[in-house]
């Protein structure tokens, strides 16, 4: 064999399979190697997407959190919310060991505690931040909203709904 189909083939291994064999071994997932069942179909048109937001709230209204003003990406932040803080509801997960609901309200009040200080230090005003789950239509247009938690920055603690 050459040497430069030897580097191809060990490139190759290093790029497109350690990373799976990482996810297999350890039991971790982590974006883009994942099966996860969600993204194993087809999407119809009238499919609904169901996400979840973060909300700010001042003393007069509530609206969702502008990341770009604050520095945030989107995706990333909520990447890493879903990977780190929510975690799941499954026994052994891939995406990390279940929380009870004790530990799940921890993880929210040390996230939000962060985000608080993220908001005030670029003078966002705000006395109550949420966590919502919504549901978008195919054209991703709100169709409903149910708020499961809020933070109370002046509480510093995280609570249901």
């Amino acid at each position: 064999m050459r040497k430069w189909t030897s580097l191809l083939v060990l490139f190759f291994f290093v790029v497109v399979l350690s990373p799976n064999i990482y996810a297999i071994v350890f039991q971790k997932e982590s974006f883009p190697f994942s099966n996860n069942p969600m993204f194993g179909h087809y999407v119809q048109d009238t499919d609904r997407l169901v996400t979840f937001t973060f909300l700010v709230s001042d003393n007069d209204s509530l609206s969702s959190l502008q990341y770009e003003e604050i520095g945030l990406w989107e995706v990333r932040l909520k990447r890493y919310y879903m990977t780190y803080v929510y975690g799941s509801s499954q026994e052994h997960s891939p995406q990390g060991e279940r929380k009870s609901q004790k530990e799940f309200i921890e993880a929210n009040t040390h996230f939000f505690e962060k985000l608080s200080l993220i908001l005030a230090s670029n003078d966002v005003q705000h006395n109550q931040l949420y966590l919502a789950i919504d549901q978008l239509n195919a054209q991703d247009e709100l169709e409903n909203r149910k708020i499961i938690g809020s933070y109370s920055p002046i509480q510093g603690k995280f609570s249901m709904k």
